[in-house]
């Protein structure tokens, strides 16, 4: 238990350092444009304040939206507070409205700058409600409206799609077809490739992309082959019966499998969520001598573990990173776990049962290889002989290859 304890400080600690401080500038109430360093936490959901120091010496102090009136991180972000009519609706299903129309409310947001030019697209999140808002040629910035809403007595889900027709009124140019806005989605990445197009037609104004939006639209699922050793260590415990009292000791141990790993898109691509299923094997025999007799101990277990994780990476440069994980894992049981006699005349049995447990890790990765060093401590229970209990400590050493690498549009 200290040993994941330790394990669980260490990540901490090394996941709050990759938090860092970016060159960037704000703008406050009377215009001044102040440079310095931003905290770059790359929001999931738009900020209403952030950490600022003007280098790396100065005390860090907290920008409130109410003296703000604009922040950029450089090459990354950019955020602009202004006063809108946002729809307050509700977008979980088990309350969706009744009315198609929006609930309109002014407020005052950050709004994050996804692509610039003539034709500005904004974004707006706050948990899984997302908005997004445009100008055209510095028009009032508006909401593009899309509501989710039902009837009384109903399950169907019906779409306002206002949004679309909003474009074709004021975001359009002789390039623009309203067939191709029909089918059009409320999604980052339709809207992306819409604004896109209308800052490169008629000649209006050429546009710059956040990287930001760049990065956090793509994400990515690759899978990879495992294969490595386990550094295993077996103990049996008995409350009754000092037979049962016994250490194996350390053995090294086969262990393959594969990797499915998600990558989430949002804080710089650091974030991935993975499923890893592998095979192991443990395999041990031991004579103790008690009471003027020697009795033989025999471990021949084969493990399948179901790995559901959370990874975090830590960028060295383009082709080489850290990272560290941790996750939880359904292990699956089968084989031997005796005592008895030395001639093998009469041996009792252990029945195993399946159980669920925490491991966690810190690795490196090249291109498409890496290497990880992984811990997990768990009790084993049996089940046919009570008060009794094994103890298997498992410490991982395991190489892994990219065999399929999807990035998504």
């Amino acid at each position: 238990m200290k040993k994941i304890t330790y394990l669980l400080l260490l990540l901490t600690n090394v996941l709050f350092a990759q938090i860092n401080f970016e060159k960037g500038y704000y703008i406050d109430n009377s215009g001044q444009k102040i440079e310095g360093l931003i905290k770059d936490e790359d929001w999931m959901n738009n900020p209403t304040k952030f950490l600022f120091k003007k280098n790396d010496n100065d005390v860090e102090n907290t920008k409130s939206i109410r003296d703000i009136k604009e922040f950029v991180i450089d090459n990354f972000s950019k955020y602009e507070r202004v006063e809108v009519m946002i729809d307050t609706s509700s977008v979980d299903w088990r309350r969706l409205s009744y009315n198609k129309n929006p609930e309109w409310s002014k407020k005052v947001i950050f709004l994050k700058l996804i692509v610039d030019g003539d034709a500005k697209l904004y974004e707006f999140t706050d948990g899984t409600n997302k908005k997004f808002f445009y100008s055209f040629k510095n028009s009032a910035i508006e909401q593009l409206v899309y509501k989710e809403y039902t009837q009384p007595n109903s399950t169907t889900v019906i779409e306002n799609n206002t949004f679309r027709q909003q474009l074709w009124n004021n975001v359009k140019c002789s390039q623009t077809e309203y067939k191709t806005l029909s089918k059009m989605k409320y999604k980052t990445s339709e809207l992306i490739k819409y604004f896109l197009m209308i800052n490169n037609c008629d000649g209006n104004k050429s546009i710059v992309e956040t990287s930001s939006q760049v990065q956090n639209s793509k994400g990515s699922f690759w899978l990879k082959v495992k294969a490595g050793a386990n550094f295993s260590n077996l103990t049996l415990a008995s409350n009754y019966n000092v037979l049962k009292n016994v250490e194996f000791g350390n053995k090294i141990g086969p262990k393959i499998g594969v990797e499915f790993e998600i990558n989430l898109g949002f804080n710089k691509n650091k974030w991935s969520v993975f499923y890893e299923p592998t095979y192991q094997k443990y395999k041990s025999e031991m004579i103790k001598k008690l009471y003027g007799s020697d009795y033989r101990y025999n471990a021949n277990i084969t493990t399948i573990d179901h790995l559901l994780g959370v990874k975090y990476y830590m960028f060295l440069n383009k082709d080489s990173k850290l990272f560290v994980d941790a996750g939880l894992f359904f292990r699956q049981l089968s084989g031997d776990l005796q005592y008895g006699s030395v001639s093998g005349s009469y041996m009792n049995e252990y029945s195993l049962e399946n159980y669920i447990s925490f491991t966690g890790g810190l690795g490196f990765s090249y291109k498409k290889a890496d290497f990880e060093v992984r811990y997990s401590k768990s009790s084993i229970i049996p089940t046919n002989l009570g008060g009794d209990s094994a103890k298997f400590g498992v410490i991982s050493a395991v190489f892994g290859y990219k065999i399929f690498d999807f990035k998504k549009k």
